[in-house]
């Protein structure tokens, strides 16, 4: 039957061979299925709270299977009688289903119950346009975690996708639970941007609280430089306000807060080596410069240096990439005035004396 339908290029579905037939006419030794008898008249009517109205002729529809030749519910009946013994009023699912609705009603309409009221969502597409898979984009909770990105920022941009909201580009799921209806989702499938999904991560992370996020990448600092000693952990937070404004996700904000925690001597990238052995003289003008100053704070470090810079004829950009390697082991970082502010005087002269040859 379905390979003669196939060559007629026909869809699939039951020829109704058995339809009007009595039980004395089945064959002996043959165990049945049971379908249900579907209506070859009139149409189905779904009113969806996202899709809207949607009409099916019900010739449509064939027999469906309801029990199988071996006794076992098929998908079809086994969700209708799920539904209705668990008092199920509404059916929110993605619109791949929406066809099984109108199944699914005729079956609710042959046992006189109740038919629940149904919301189908737009499905996620990948970047090229395809269902989402391992291959292209599909990603598990847990892996999100793992690349750094948080709870919040994920069901921001996932609510984003299928939710229709006038106001800011940015869903605050907070702020959604006051205004948000299932009748203002989209019908269109929406499709998964990376970029996207980190833009709002990255806000979030600016958003959130400083003592929370060095919490969450104290782990990671951990597992990357073997340790973490304790009492680092008020440097770290004070470290937060600058280093998570130029941060995507966790992995990021841990892997630029090393250096704050980082044990003496610290590690220098070659580049940064090369730095600071072309300017051993400046770095000893610095200590000598910062030395005495009292309060340590932002602008006293910045009048300082200016000083150094205005006695001995130097400029900002030979100064401020040498501290900077030498302080943070890189050429970037937050800027390095409050850098120095937060790790405090000695700790700065000790990562200078370090590369002092």
């Amino acid at each position: 039957m379905k390979e003669e339908q196939r060559r007629l290029n026909k869809p699939i579905r039951y020829n109704e061979k058995w339809r009007d037939k009595c039980e004395a006419d089945a064959p002996s030794g043959i165990k049945p299925t049971i379908r249900l008898k579907t209506p070859n008249e009139g149409e189905t009517i779904l009113k969806d709270l996202i899709q809207g109205e949607i009409r099916i002729a019900n010739d449509q529809i064939d027999d469906m299977v309801l029990i199988r030749s071996d006794g076992t519910p098929t998908y079809m009946l086994s969700v209708v009688v799920d539904d209705h013994d668990m008092g199920v009023n509404t059916v929110i699912r993605t619109s791949d289903h929406l066809t099984n609705a109108f199944r699914q009603m005729m079956i609710i309409n042959a046992l006189n119950w109740d038919i629940p009221t149904y919301a189908h969502m737009p499905l996620i597409l990948s970047k090229e346009g395809e269902k989402l898979s391992k291959d292209n984009g599909l990603m598990t909770i847990s892996e999100t975690r793992e690349l750094g990105y948080l709870p919040e920022a994920l069901l921001s941009y996932l609510l984003g996708l299928g939710w229709h909201h006038e106001s800011e580009d940015i869903v605050d799921i907070y702020e959604a639970f006051k205004s948000f209806d299932v009748k203002d989702m989209v019908k269109s499938p929406a499709k998964f941007d990376i970029a996207k999904l980190n833009h709002i991560n990255g806000y979030f992370i600016r958003k959130a609280d400083d003592k929370r996020l060095a919490e969450l990448i104290k782990p990671l600092i951990f597992n990357s430089l073997g340790f973490f000693e304790e009492e680092k952990q008020e440097l770290l937070i004070k470290s937060m306000h600058l280093l998570k404004k130029r941060s995507k996700n966790l992995i990021e904000l841990a892997v630029m807060a090393e250096f704050i925690v980082e044990e003496r001597p610290i590690m220098i990238s070659n580049a940064s080596r090369k730095i600071i052995s072309q300017g051993q003289d400046i770095l000893r003008l610095v200590i000598k410069a910062i030395e005495p100053i009292q309060n340590f704070d932002y602008d006293n470090i910045k009048e300082a240096i200016q000083e150094l810079i205005s006695k001995q004829g130097l400029q900002i950009e030979q100064i401020a990439p040498l501290i900077r390697a030498t302080v943070s082991g890189s050429e970037s970082s937050p800027p390095i005035f409050s850098v120095m502010e937060i790790m405090g005087k000695d700790e700065i002269i000790k990562r200078i004396e370090d590369q002092i040859c």
